[in-house]
């Protein structure tokens, strides 16, 4: 059970740590914009959902979803539309107007910011993919037996691992992120902007394909 715990944290912190997907781009963006608590809560609903991912992915729901291509397709455009938006949003967001933020300035809410998280994350199928093709390089190491029992001690792990490395990010944000020119971080934030679409792009390319 150690083992799979500990494994199930390396899977979920090391993996999160490549700067690539919309939850990267969004909590980057909002630690850039010294919204720190609303970023650690945009990780946070992301390692919730990754962590539920890893669980179905335990039991093999890559094999279940084949069968229902129908709940891809809806996750897809929603997806799809979502990530649109929130690179409109990002286009359009104003640089800091100072350094030091007034107290309390730019904390997004807790539950809102948590929810969004968890939704973009949710709504990626491909991360049952990733998933399932993590539990079956961690099964083929022979470290770790295939107990049903053990699925929600990897998913807990994943989760904490992922909401690990997000909480990171936000304190090497806080520490560092005040060396950034608000103009500097103005032209961070909408390339960051242009990641999103290009990823929604991507997202629609994939969808036509597959119908």
């Amino acid at each position: 059970m150690l083992a799979t715990a500990l494994l199930g944290f390396v899977f979920g912190f090391f993996g999160s740590v490549p700067l690539a997907g919309p939850i990267a781009f969004l909590v980057l963006g909002r630690g850039l914009a010294r919204r720190y608590r609303g970023g650690a809560f945009l990780g946070l609903g992301a390692a919730l959902a990754e962590g539920i991912y890893a669980c179905l992915a335990w039991f093999g729901l890559s094999t279940w979803l084949d069968g229902h291509p129908e709940i891809v397709t809806g996750a897809r455009i929603a997806a799809v539309i979502l990530l649109a938006g929130l690179g409109i949003v990002f286009l359009r967001a104003p640089a800091p107007a100072s350094a030091e933020p007034a107290p309390g300035e730019g904390d997004d809410r807790a539950l809102p910011s948590l929810a969004l998280g968890f939704t973009l994350t949710a709504l990626n199928p491909t991360l049952i993919g990733t998933w399932t093709a993590a539990t079956t390089v961690l099964f083929s190491t022979g470290l770790v037996p295939f107990a049903p029992r053990l699925a929600p001690v990897f998913a807990v792990a994943v989760a904490a691992g992922v909401a690990a490395w997000f909480a990171a990010l936000m304190a090497l944000l806080r520490r560092f992120g005040r060396a950034f020119r608000p103009e500097t971080v103005r032209l961070l934030t909408r390339a960051m902007g242009l990641g999103v679409l290009a990823l929604a792009a991507v997202f629609a390319f994939a969808l036509f394909r597959a119908l």
